[in-house]
């Protein structure tokens, strides 16, 4: 009697990386997606130097080119190192940061050339001493934001006509 041995390869169970893609890209939401931009500075362009220890306004905004709506974006301010401190319109002391009030909603897919200001209007930064050269002065960047998928949820869910059925009969004489 001969015996035949069967092997069988196992079975390998695939990794479903569905949630980690998930947080890996929310967490690189930001440097893929959003662009922070500060804008309309007094006194303005590059060929204007700024005075030792002038009040110096300007503004920021932000710009989503990516997928997700971002809710309650903050912006952090700070002074750089050319700069004696940034404060709030209207603020008594200029500190070393600020922290911007929230962006209630930054819309997935914005256009190019569409940016949102956080509801502040505009900021000061207070240049600092003589720097004999370009320096520093105010840096802004991305201090707090959530996300909501509800865009990809409902701005992508499009009438698709290519699920269909079709009902077909013979139609006799009644």
């Amino acid at each position: 009697m001969t015996s035949t041995l069967l092997t069988s390869t196992p079975t390998v169970p695939t990794t479903n990386t569905v949630l980690a893609d998930l947080v890996e890209a929310v967490e690189t939401y930001p440097q893929e997606h959003l662009t922070v931009e500060i804008y309309d500075v007094d006194p303005p362009g590059p060929e204007t130097g700024i005075n030792e220890r002038e009040d110096v306004t300007f503004k920021v905004h932000v710009h989503n080119s990516g997928p997700l709506e971002i809710l309650g974006l903050t912006l952090l301010i700070e002074a750089a190192a050319g700069a004696d401190g940034v404060k709030l319109h209207g603020g008594a002391a200029f500190n070393p940061s600020l922290v911007s009030t929230p962006i209630d909603v930054l819309p997935a897919h914005m256009a190019d050339g569409d940016w949102v200001d956080p509801p502040d209007g505009h900021f000061h930064f207070q240049a600092g001493p003589p720097s004999g050269g370009p320096v520093n002065l105010v840096r802004a960047s991305i201090n707090a934001w959530d996300g909501s998928i509800r865009h990809i949820l409902e701005g992508h869910s499009d009438p698709d006509p290519t699920v269909k059925d079709t009902l077909s009969k013979n139609v006799l004489k009644g």
